[in-house]
């Protein structure tokens, strides 16, 4: 109840509480949120390369090729760049969070304006409303795994068409089956 008690009496004074509430782009000095300066030049690039019409896995390629440093992996992830590009505290300078049912904010400086903010909602509103490129109705999407654990995605399969053949079919495929050879195991295969 004590260790409670005062992470509330943190949150009240508008202090990190400790646990992972120090976003990326942010440091915590003297238990209070500051702008890190190396990284909210990645927060603005990044927010700044979606609204130029780069998507998430772009943007991840570009910082991994680059060798840009995410806090606490060697590459960046997908997750990560959309943890980013969904942080509303980026441009309203307050931190969400909750403890027993009860809201909190913790400020922080601003990183992007909110003009920055919106636009890039604006985009990632469209790009789910995007119809995707599935030519077939595929019923087991989403709940076919492979054996080594992973989902499997699906892949249309075009018979040779410059001979005129012209037979579509699909298959089942693990996520990893030909896209990282040294982490696959060997018993991933095309359903």
């Amino acid at each position: 109840e004590r260790m409670i008690m005062g992470r509330r009496a943190r949150l009240e004074r508008g202090e990190v509480p400790g646990g992972d509430q120090v976003k990326y782009g942010y440091a915590s000095v003297d238990k209070y949120l500051e702008i890190c300066d190396e990284e909210a030049v990645i927060v603005r690039r990044i927010f700044d390369m979606y609204i130029a019409g780069e998507n998430s896995m772009t943007i991840r390629s570009r910082l991994n090729s680059e060798g840009v440093p995410p806090r606490r992996s060697k590459l960046w992830s997908k997750a990560t760049i959309g943890k980013i590009l969904t942080g509303e505290f980026y441009a309203t300078g307050k931190i969400a969070t909750s403890l027993d049912g009860e809201d909190f904010e913790i400020p922080c400086p601003t990183i992007i304006s909110m003009a920055v903010w919106e636009k890039a909602q604006i985009i990632r509103k469209g790009n789910k409303n995007k119809a995707r490129n599935v030519k077939r109705d595929y019923l087991c999407l989403g709940i076919v795994y492979c054996a080594c654990g992973w989902k499997c995605n699906v892949r249309t399969v075009h018979s040779n068409r410059s001979r005129g053949y012209e037979k579509v079919s699909g298959a089942y495929v693990c996520q990893r089956y030909g896209t990282s050879p040294e982490t696959q195991p060997q018993d991933c295969a095309v359903c």
